[in-house]
């Protein structure tokens, strides 16, 4: 039997085996290759370069944050918000001095194209106020999570009689009508009326500077998650191991491409050898615990997991200890989705510095000028904002009691 001959039977043999927990078919023959298309993905073998590129933005965190933190993600026990580490300049605002956030912010323009059917109506619930809507809260989302972004509308176009309407199964179909629809430079957000494969939403790829959603979950956070992805962030669950079955979740993979619960475990794997686990598996991040896919765990009304004994193990018998509120999860409950790890705001942050997939002008933060103090019994507020004249839509929502 050749040499040649050989490697191919491997190749298929591990493809058909990755399945299970096998150390030795964490499909070793690919990993040169699977490893170079990661190593554009910012902090992928290292987390700690992800902190040099927050301190360029007025981020100071723990040098040894990504050293430090624990199977739940928190830091030493404790769980840190971004926003507490941003630096602060003293302002004057209605005759007393603040300390308000300082710092830059990426403006991002958006291009929604909505596909209407064959007599020009639009997909079942749509509204271009809720985009308006979907995109603030998108927005609150970011802000809420330190993350540096602003997103804002450019464009509404409207596709009559588009064979996108139902969104064929495969994903030629996204990809043909990206080339044809979309907006070269902006995130591209294609509104549909259902899915054939019966999801709610998608990404072209990850990155990406286009998404798919049905109308109906555009004022959900499924919107920040199709986003997130777009700007380089993989599920909590993913999986980098394969199958004849297609790819597969971080629970089905093999020792060598398994994201392990411990922060500390390293590879003991060819061309990956005393790598940490977390940093080369699931989705290259240790602040986001490595889990397994959430859809079928059940959530309490106030996004608590009903008993961890739900969970299974990981493939050296640690519990699976997941984030239930992280954005990229797929939590069964999805308004339990609002957060994003400061290792997510960085990996987005450094994916819009290394691609030119869409438009990002660096600006100072919109500023919002008025009383600091809202739904104060006051019949009527008024307040400015200050943002770049390039901009066509903005708007913004104030919430009781915050500034």
């Amino acid at each position: 039997m050749s040499n040649y001959l050989r490697i191919f039977i491997l190749v298929i043999l591990c493809f058909i085996l990755n399945k299970s927990k096998s150390q030795e078919c964490g499909f070793v023959p690919l990993e040169p290759i699977d490893s170079l298309l990661l190593l554009n993905v910012p902090g992928y073998e290292d987390n700690n370069k992800l902190l040099k590129i927050l301190e360029k933005y007025g981020y100071h965190l723990p040098k040894d944050y990504f050293d430090s933190i624990d199977a739940k993600g928190k830091y030493k026990g404790k769980k840190l918000k971004l926003k507490d580490f941003k630096e602060k300049k003293d302002k004057n605002k209605n005759g007393r001095l603040v300390s308000v956030p300082s710092g830059q912010a990426y403006m991002i323009p958006i291009i929604v194209v909505v596909h209407q059917d064959n007599n020009g109506n639009n997909p079942s619930g749509y509204s271009d106020s809720d985009m308006f809507e979907g995109i603030q809260l998108m927005n609150m989302v970011f802000s809420d999570n330190g993350a540096p972004f602003h997103f804002y509308l450019q464009n509404i176009s409207y596709i009559s009689n588009s064979p996108y309407f139902s969104m064929p199964e495969g994903e030629e179909h996204e990809q043909y009508a990206d080339g044809v629809y979309s907006v070269q430079g902006y995130v591209n957000i294609h509104v549909v009326n259902d899915f054939e494969k019966g999801i709610a939403g998608t990404a072209l790829s990850t990155p990406s500077s286009t998404c798919f959603i049905k109308a109906d979950r555009i004022r959900t956070n499924t919107l920040t998650h199709e986003i997130g992805h777009c700007m380089g962030l993989n599920h909590t669950h993913n999986g980098r191991c394969w199958s004849i079955f297609g790819s597969q979740d971080n629970e089905d993979c093999g020792d060598c491409k398994q994201e392990s619960v411990s922060r500390i475990r390293r590879s003991n794997c060819l061309f990956k050898n005393g790598k940490k686990l977390c940093e080369i598996n699931g989705d290259y991040l240790c602040d986001t615990p490595a889990e397994q896919n959430l859809s079928n765990i059940i959530l309490s009304n106030t996004c608590d997991v009903v008993g961890y004994t739900q969970f299974g193990t990981d493939n050296w018998g640690a519990r699976w200890t997941p984030q239930e509120f992280n954005i990229m999860g797929y939590a069964n409950v999805r308004a339990c989705r609002s957060e994003f790890t400061i290792g997510q705001v960085a990996r987005m942050v450094g994916t819009i510095e290394n691609t030119s997939l869409f438009i990002a002008y660096l600006e100072d933060e919109p500023e919002l000028n008025g009383l600091t103090i809202v739904c104060d019994g006051l019949n009527q507020i008024t307040y400015s904002l200050s943002y770049p004249n390039y901009i066509k839509y903005y708007s913004c929502k104030l919430r009781c009691n915050s500034y």
